[in-house]
């Protein structure tokens, strides 16, 4: 049976192996499950594409089946939203495999957690900055975050520089066309970094395409020179808002501070020729949250302004609205009725490619309200009032209809 005549094909398990900051090995980065057999401690990037649970992934998705571990795609597509399934398709459908034989070209990983953010939809596996705000929180007997309150002082502990990471990569460094790594921060990773220069000093970079996701606070000289030996270097820059909003969330860094790194990236890659030669790709992603609901068209006409088209494979801006944890008190489906037709107003103003994934998100969610939405609006006034206390922020700054909306909350 040929695969890609299935209802539920995925390219990526023909081409692709990830392996997160815990050691787990999945199908890809979206996917809120993991296989269960192997890890980094029993399996190499190889050994555990080719396994039998990444095997038996690709016969029941061949046989138009939908396996619970893939069930982050199967739930947007039940919403109506594009899916990562179908992003890849259509991204990838050029690296479609000789005779639809598995073969490793691609792999997605995250050496560490270390980073310099301490971004409010965060946790610990993606940034050890976190657990700064854990311990001010405890310190002060305030509650934690729903998202982060479940991990423990054993998590702290876990070794997340598991240096086997790095001899995986060096195994397959000569054979992969992408090599796609997220963090923490990228390119606070020593492992990263020696892999970069590794690949450089064999002569093999001119073989890769990176893709990197990265906050943009690193965009320096040092290492933005290192991208000119590579065949092709597609960045992916988080952004969740514009100005006030960006401040809020991803603290303690500035929007302004962002656009400024932005700004040396888009020169460097001018001056060096690579834009001209299409080798460096800068593209943005905004994690959707209920703090820039109502900021999402501004970041929009930002960019816009920014002149961002010409960077971009597809298109300009991203709005990711897969919040993870799924039950995170952040998540935008469990803001009133009030806010998200107002967000969705304004977004639909903008004509971005994302409306209708934007209808679809709210009247699905609408009409599917949950008995925990007064709960979860508990969980989400004290994950902001806690938060702003130990940061010295203050919701205020956010939209005002949101801030009203949080204010009656309080009584």
């Amino acid at each position: 049976m040929n695969p890609t005549k299935s209802p539920t094909y995925c390219v990526l398990p023909w081409i692709h192996q990830n392996l997160s900051v815990n050691g787990w090995y999945k199908p890809c980065c979206n996917s809120h499950s993991r296989y269960k057999d192997v890890t980094v401690k029993n399996a190499t990037l190889k050994e555990a594409f080719l396994g039998k649970e990444a095997t038996s992934l690709r016969t029941q998705l061949t046989m138009g089946l939908r396996p619970e571990i893939c069930d982050t795609c199967w739930v947007k597509e039940d919403a109506g939203v594009w899916s990562y399934r179908q992003a890849y398709n259509e991204k990838f459908k050029d690296l479609e495999p000789a005779n639809l034989e598995p073969t490793l070209k691609y792999i997605d990983m995250k050496f560490d957690n270390v980073c310099n953010f301490q971004c409010r939809m965060c946790d610990p596996d993606s940034s050890d900055q976190i657990w700064k705000s854990i311990d001010l929180l405890n310190e002060k007997g305030l509650e934690l975050p729903n998202h982060i309150g479940k991990y423990t002082d054993d998590d702290r502990k876990f070794d997340f520089k598991q240096t086997v990471k790095k001899d995986y990569v060096k195994e397959v460094l000569e054979t992969i066309d992408i090599f796609k790594v997220t963090g923490g921060e990228p390119f606070l990773s020593k492992d990263f970094l020696e892999i970069l220069d590794l690949a450089i000093e064999r002569d093999l970079a001119k073989n890769i395409t990176l893709m990197i996701t990265t906050n943009a606070s690193k965009f320096v000289k040092k290492i933005l020179d290192k991208f000119i030996h590579f065949k092709r270097v597609e960045f992916t820059v988080s952004v969740d808002g514009a100005e006030g909003a960006y401040d809020y969330i991803r603290y303690p860094y500035s929007f302004k501070q962002w656009s400024g790194r932005m700004n040396e990236a888009i020169q460097f890659a001018k001056d060096t020729g690579m834009k001209e030669q299409n080798k460096m790709v800068l593209k943005t992603a905004c994690v959707v949250q209920a703090y820039n609901w109502l900021n999402l068209d501004k970041l929009f006409y930002y960019m816009k302004d920014l002149g961002m088209p010409e960077w971009r494979l597809l298109e300009r801006l991203d709005f990711d609205l897969d919040l993870n944890p799924r039950d995170s008190e952040l998540h935008p489906r469990y803001l009133p009725d009030h806010i998200l037709d107002l967000g969705l107003e304004r977004f639909r103003a903008t004509g971005h490619r994302q409306v209708e994934d934007m209808e679809n998100f709210v009247a699905y969610h609408k009409a599917n309200r949950q008995d925990e939405m007064e709960f979860k609006n508990h969980q989400l006034l004290t994950a902001t009032l806690n938060f702003d206390e130990v940061r010295k922020q203050s919701y205020k700054t956010l939209d005002p209809v949101l801030v009203d909306w949080l204010d009656t909350l309080k009584t």
